[in-house]
């Protein structure tokens, strides 16, 4: 099942989950990937910085990026940002773990090749963090959420 169908199958279900969210949600992600691929490379080829380098900055970068992209475009929060940086600071440091103990189980405990485990770990992740970001983080009055 493709994951935009995972979204839309519980948009319904979830109060505030609109199609625009999780449209939004891919494309954001989509724009943190393209940063975290794209500057390390144009940095090493371009500029001559050692990959190490280039790959701390772009890894911080799209930190940031996924932050801003995530609070003002995906949900639109009207929150305060400091108290949401250090909530999604937190909540990616657990996923990190999160997802290295699974990848772990799967690899280790099962015997799952292991690219076919990081697909499944990120994929559940990437699906994980949509509601979790939405209902921890980038929380918005309840009347608002019906103008999404």
């Amino acid at each position: 099942m493709p994951v935009n169908s995972v979204f839309a199958k519980y948009a319904g279900r979830v109060p505030g989950l609109h199609q625009r969210t999780t449209v939004r949600y891919l494309l954001a992600t989509g724009l943190s990937v393209s940063v975290t691929l794209a500057i390390p490379v144009l940095l090493v080829e371009l500029a001559g910085i050692t990959p190490r380098v280039a790959s701390a900055f772009a890894f911080s970068l799209a930190l940031v990026v996924n932050f801003v992209t995530l609070k003002f475009y995906v949900y639109r929060s009207e929150g305060r940002w400091q108290s949401q940086v250090v909530k999604y600071l937190i909540t990616g440091a657990l996923f990190r773990a999160t997802e290295y103990a699974a990848f772990l189980v799967l690899h280790d405990g099962f015997g799952i090749f292991y690219a076919l485990a990081l697909v499944v770990v990120v994929g559940v992740s990437f699906v994980a963090k949509f509601f979790i970001y939405q209902v921890v983080i980038f929380t918005r009055p309840k009347d608002q959420n019906e103008l999404q």
